[in-house]
């Protein structure tokens, strides 16, 4: 029970991270280009770690499944999540409205409270697999499906969640001209 709740996790967490690494690969000068406008680091800096983003993405994921890597794979996806939860308080913080560009082109998302909550989720989630840190995964159809829902579940709450928002900004504006 506990192996198959693990594997779960374990496959939610590479499906997203290669959905969202693939997808900021897919369009990598906007991506970089939109990490370089967040302002939190000097641009030159902004411009390398913006450029490795989804290389380590993917890398951390693939790691992620291989019991030997495993450890490593956490440690990227750790050290990424705690980057990317300074960025969001930063920006939130400035009051700055932007896209985060969370997964490339694929998805139009923006830096809320929204997105900084999903971080700190994707962060309960690894910390928990540290501290379970088991051997072995039980690679069944049923455990890869439900990581592969869990996925999905959370990039339709992420598009559901801009949709409202645009939406409840379309309705302002209305009122403003009415």
């Amino acid at each position: 029970m506990i192996l198959s709740l693990y594997s779960i996790i374990m496959f939610h967490l590479v499906s997203l991270f290669i959905f969202s690494g693939m997808g900021k690969l897919l369009s990598l000068k906007d991506f970089v280009h939109h990490i370089i406008n967040f302002e939190v680091l000097p641009k030159r800096l902004s411009l390398l770690y913006a450029s490795l983003i989804p290389f380590l993405e993917i890398l951390g994921a693939v790691f992620l499944l291989f019991d030997p890597t495993r450890m490593y794979g956490l440690a990227i996806i750790l050290s990424l999540l705690i980057s990317f939860s300074y960025g969001i308080l930063r920006i939130l913080k400035s009051g700055k409205k932007t896209n985060c560009n969370c997964y490339g082109k694929w998805m139009d998302t923006k830096v809320d409270y929204f997105t900084l909550g999903k971080v700190i989720y994707l962060l309960g989630l690894t910390v928990f697999i540290l501290l379970l840190y088991l051997n072995g995964l039980v690679y069944s159809s049923a455990n890869i499906g439900i990581g592969l829902f869990l996925t999905l579940l959370t990039l339709a709450a992420h598009k559901v969640w801009q949709v409202y928002k645009e939406t409840m900004r379309q309705l302002k504006n209305k009122e403003r001209f009415s």
